[in-house]
């Protein structure tokens, strides 16, 4: 396999390790709607908790966290060049927690909280914790659903439940996770709810149903379902096959946890081979609709990693700055900010790459972007 489609596809897989939104400096101060402190659940001695998922950490000194710096690829996924699948290593489930009875049409009743990231083998699914739903008591039955943060993971630090609000199909979740906020929003589909988890990044999440009281004595941290799937498509020697793959990947599994990678590599696959503009734009709208059923959020999320991709690639310029300018107005949601804020670094990456191929041009709006481009140098360090 050639090292230039390997490390292409870290250029994703950095996206997804690294943090697109800048952690919270405090945690929530909200209280339940009992007026008492969210409670905090102690981690259980689940087995195979030994990975763990820990708060997201700042990757320079502003405290900022920049989705498209490569030079922090250390917490992602273990992946090396000619390696022949990059899930392979990663352990099967043998028994689950997950209720597999009747599809539930209310948010009632107990959740797994998963949060589908990389991992040190690939990507796992990392199960944090039960979330226990309950209509309040007495008669009054038009009253709102209560959340309760019942039983807690070894995958987790300790968490706090710090606010929430559900209905009869949508839940939002805050939590405290030593200082770090984590919140969960997802609306209820086929028996699960699909959303997103902001914890540093933004990436799928997911309530799925259960009988448990705890988490012990299960896997807290298993191999999604569908990730050797995936990883068949990665191991691909051809870029061209893989594409096939992925786009085989997204057609047969439009509710999976990984179907964003998958996406995202797709797009950047394309962009790579220097796919037709008009194909990689029907590509990019189709990922959008595929993101509705994991909400807004995680649809706004997508946009702005794609403008990474398109930076990184070094896609025709023109195009990648029409999408970025398109990603900027659709970013809305507060707690994306950053990944905001990130599109102005792939705007500059990408007029200074469109700058640097029209050197020699006499075009007088070339000349006012070398111009531009040149000033932004002169601004850089010395040792850039």
């Amino acid at each position: 396999m050639s090292r230039g489609w390997w490390n292409s596809l870290w250029i994703v897989l950095v996206c997804w390790s690294l943090a697109c939104s800048k952690p919270t400096d405090t945690p929530a101060t909200g209280k339940t709607d009992d007026g008492a402190d969210g409670s905090t659940a102690k981690a259980d001695g689940s087995k195979g908790g030994g990975t763990k998922l820990l708060p997201p950490e700042p990757d320079d000194e502003s405290g900022s966290a920049r989705v498209s710096d490569k030079k922090k690829s250390g917490k992602g996924p273990k992946l090396a060049a000619g390696a022949d699948d990059p899930f392979k290593d990663a352990a099967a489930n043998d028994t689950t927690p997950v209720d597999d009875g009747p599809a539930r049409t209310s948010l009632a009743g107990k959740w797994i909280l998963i949060l589908t990231r990389p991992s040190e083998s690939g990507f796992a699914d990392f199960h944090t914790g039960i979330v226990e739903v309950s209509a309040a008591k007495g008669d009054d039955t038009d009253a709102p659903l209560k959340a309760e943060w019942a039983s807690q993971s070894a995958v987790l630090p300790p968490a706090t439940l710090q606010k929430f609000e559900v209905t009869a199909q949508q839940i939002h979740l805050e939590f405290d996770v030593s200082g770090t906020t984590l919140d969960f929003r997802g609306k209820l589909k086929n028996g699960a709810v699909l959303g997103s988890a902001v914890f540093g990044n933004c990436l799928p999440a997911r309530l799925v149903p259960t009988k448990e009281e705890s988490l012990e004595g299960f896997k807290v941290d298993p191999e999604p379902a569908d990730a050797r799937q995936l990883g068949q498509a990665f191991a691909a020697q051809d870029p061209l096959v893989a594409q096939k793959g992925l786009k085989k990947f997204v057609a047969d599994r439009p509710d999976s946890p990984l179907g964003m990678m998958a996406w995202e590599s797709l797009i950047m696959i394309t962009a790579m081979t220097s796919g037709p503009a008009e194909e990689l734009e029907g590509m990019i709208g189709d990922y959008h609709t595929a993101m509705a059923a994991w909400g807004p959020r995680l649809q706004q999320t997508a946009k702005g990693n794609v403008a990474m991709v398109l930076a990184q690639t070094k896609y025709d310029p023109e195009f990648s700055l029409k999408f970025v300018s398109a990603a900027d107005k659709t970013i809305t949601d507060e707690s994306l900010k950053e990944l905001k804020e990130q599109l102005k670094s792939a705007r500059e990456s990408i007029q200074t790459a469109q700058a640097l191929e029209n050197i020699d041009s006499d075009d007088e709006e070339v000349a006012k972007a070398l111009t531009r481009t040149t000033k932004r140098l002169l601004k850089l360090p010395s040792n850039y």
